[in-house]
């Protein structure tokens, strides 16, 4: 009884920890929101000439780089300082660089007025939900969700192979339209041919890596380095992606290949068909209802 109590303790000193630690990232993100204006006026002063499609580029630029210098073993060299702060650049430009694309594309939504508690449900809906529904069809604000989600979690390579992979696309695509003869694009451009030839096969690992991080991180909820917000939040950003008509045809095939692989499981052990069951009615109904005529 004692052990079991001092793991029950220490489950719950990790959880807390992880909500301390998301709210000081929450309150960055709303800072940001809220000094928007004054941001943006500094920024501008600084870079005037800078194109949208530009500081998105930089922004993406920024991911890549970021990913790479992760990737990198540095803790062998004891540069867990610089590890942390790849991490967190990583992330944090994925953030900045969605919410300004997301503006570009969908300008902010309007906020609420006379809001109070007996109507904040029917002015929101009215107010923010079309904007919502608009900016949701965007990649942008599925990595921008995917972002936020493991600012609040234990650092995870797989999470920043998954946002590294649709920035190094974003990167090498806006070069092949916008710096055709840079120099060192030029050397890379080769390596680019070979990755755009096998987009399809590359697109279909994606999908399935997603599925994977979210399988992993439900396996984990069962050892002491369990993430329950994470997981949670992480199924609903899956469950988005399945959603959105943009990515839901690569979802469902990389589901449809994993359904495959374990259905020989499944027909030996009817029971577990019940989960995956409930599992596709959780998934389904707002996609449909998203795509209905009218």
């Amino acid at each position: 009884k004692p052990a079991a109590s001092s793991g029950n303790s220490g489950g719950n000193k990790r959880l807390h920890t992880q909500l301390r630690e998301g709210m000081w990232w929450i309150l960055a993100v709303i800072g940001l929101y809220v000094f928007r204006k004054q941001i943006g006026s500094r920024l501008g002063s600084l870079f005037p000439q800078l194109e949208p499609q530009r500081t998105a580029f930089y922004g993406q630029l920024v991911t890549v780089l970021s990913v790479l210098v992760y990737i990198f073993p540095l803790e062998l060299f004891g540069l867990h300082a610089i590890k942390r702060l790849a991490y967190l650049s990583s992330l944090w430009s994925v953030v900045v660089t969605s919410i300004f694309t997301i503006k570009a594309n969908y300008g902010m939504p309007v906020l609420p007025e006379n809001l109070s508690w007996s109507n904040w449900r029917e002015t929101c809906t009215r107010t923010l939900q079309p904007w919502l529904q608009k900016a949701m069809m965007g990649v942008d604000f599925n990595f921008l969700f995917f972002a936020l989600i493991f600012l609040t979690a234990y650092p995870s390579i797989m999470a920043l192979l998954i946002l590294g992979r649709q920035r190094l696309w974003a990167v090498c695509t806006y070069c092949t339209k916008n710096m055709p003869g840079n120099p060192l694009w030029v050397r890379f451009a080769p390596t680019w041919a070979k990755l755009k030839a096998k987009e399809p096969q590359v697109l279909a690992y994606a999908a399935i890596g997603e599925i994977a991080l979210a399988l992993w991180l439900t396996v984990s909820l069962f050892l002491p380095t369990r993430q329950i917000i994470t997981c949670i939040l992480y199924w609903n950003y899956l469950k988005m992606r399945y959603q959105v008509p943009r990515s839901h045809e690569q979802q469902l095939q990389a589901w449809r290949k994993l359904g495959g692989m374990v259905e020989p499981v499944f027909r030996a052990v009817p029971i577990l068909q019940r989960p995956v069951d409930f599992a596709k009615d959780w998934f389904q109904p707002q996609y449909v209802y998203q795509n209905r005529p009218g």
